[in-house]
């Protein structure tokens, strides 16, 4: 966890002049990766790419800890033992793992979802429900003549999954083909789950939100059997992004602005009931925490000042929940002292009793019509012309 702030240069507006910043930089994830179609052959295995792209060569730098396992093997594993749950082709998932599964998505946990020929549309959209984004339709053949694949589209990469693609730099997402796909249901009021998708406007990576986790389906195999994906570079910090994002661990990714007055609202797991936040100026205001779905809440409406604002323990060191830490900033709608147009003053105030003047273009607003502009110079230079007349008699009669 990084703090900092920015500084503009000094201007006659210095209460907005520093921007206070909170960057995450990413923890330890551990990812409980189920293959639904295991080989004999390691390298034909369907989590074998996924298992290498999450920490390759079990490098112990990566912050990716991936526990790959069988169907078979599940049930000696608990979902809420891990940060991320991948279920790669898996046709199916007894009542009581799925019942699981949604407990552990529902209190935070991230579930990453990837298709194959193993999975039953129908079935399959029956048996996980509303935790997938869309119901699944079904497999399409999308070979294009000459055995090309479709593409996924270089366009709209606004989402924290695949923004890092928007810079050359970062990799082309389009240089992967695609030969076989699952369509999902339309639902143009959820256009906004897309995270991104084919050149043929199908959905590629579709997002949900599910209590307080997250849930994305991929449409395609995660191995080589739809597509050739995996052997391209862009696959490994696709990976990455996607995993560390569905774990909330994905570097910079930003969080709810907080501003000045406005409530934060404080979420925190272990034993700690009572916290102390300890705002910019030291001083420190108890909270007890409420419990709910195995997590503690507060709210903390202490706002006032702008700066980083602590959260500890009540029987730690300060720093010990820095996770919880957060920054306050001043609200900068009213700092943009460019002069705003007729239009605009018609909007905020309405046309009637607005009047705008001839010669400065000055606004004034009164009762009725409006409060009229006084011209002066006319009485002002009569009354100069009559104060010089009597000027001159007096001269002339003295």
């Amino acid at each position: 966890m990084i703090f900092g702030w920015v500084n503009i240069a000094p201007d006659n507006l210095i209460r907005d002049n520093v921007r206070y910043f909170k960057y995450y930089t990413g923890r330890e994830i551990r990812a409980l990766v189920v293959d639904g179609d295991p080989k004999t052959m390691i390298y034909q295995s369907e989590s074998f790419y996924l298992e290498k792209a999450l920490n390759p060569q079990k490098n112990s730098r990566s912050l990716i800890l991936p526990t790959i396992s069988t169907l078979e093997e599940l049930a000696s594993y608990r979902f809420g033992d891990f940060d991320l749950v991948i279920l790669s082709n898996v046709d199916q998932l007894s009542s009581g793992q799925l019942d699981e599964l949604k407990k552990f998505v529902g209190d935070g946990g991230g579930l990453f979802i990837t298709l194959g020929d193993r999975v039953a549309p129908e079935r399959y959209s029956e048996s996980f429900g509303d935790l997938l984004p869309r119901p699944l339709r079904g497999i399409k053949a999308v070979s294009l003549p000459g055995g090309e694949g479709i593409k996924l589209k270089e366009e709209g990469l606004e989402h924290p999954v695949v923004r890092i693609f928007q810079d050359p730099g970062g990799g082309r997402l389009d240089s992967a083909s695609f030969f076989k796909i699952y369509l999902v249901e339309p639902s143009p009021e959820a256009a906004g789950d897309i995270i991104i998708q084919y050149d043929t406007d199908a959905p590629a990576l579709l997002e949900k939100k599910w209590g307080k986790g997250r849930v994305i389906l991929f449409t395609s195999t995660i191995d080589r059997d739809w597509n050739d994906l995996p052997i391209k570079t862009t696959y490994l910090p696709l990976i990455h992004q996607l995993s560390q994002y569905l774990a909330r661990s994905l570097a910079g990714e930003e969080e709810e602005e907080i501003l000045v007055g406005q409530p934060k609202n404080l979420s925190w797991e272990g034993k700690e009931q009572v916290i102390r936040v300890v705002d910019p100026q030291g001083k420190v205001t108890m909270l007890t925490g409420k419990v709910r779905e195995g997590r503690k809440e507060a709210t903390y409406s202490e706002t006032g000042i702008p700066g980083f604002y602590n959260v500890v323990g009540q029987d730690e060191d300060e720093g010990g929940l820095s996770e919880a830490a957060f920054v306050v900033n001043i609200d900068v709608a009213e700092s943009n002292l460019i002069k705003i147009t007729q239009e605009e003053v018609f909007r905020l105030l309405g046309e009637e009793g607005v009047e705008f003047s001839q010669e400065d273009r000055r606004v004034s607003r009164g009762s009725g019509g409006g409060e009229q502009t006084n011209k002066l110079w006319g009485p002002l230079l009569f009354a100069l012309l009559v104060l010089a007349a009597f000027e001159a008699v007096v001269i002339r009669n003295g």
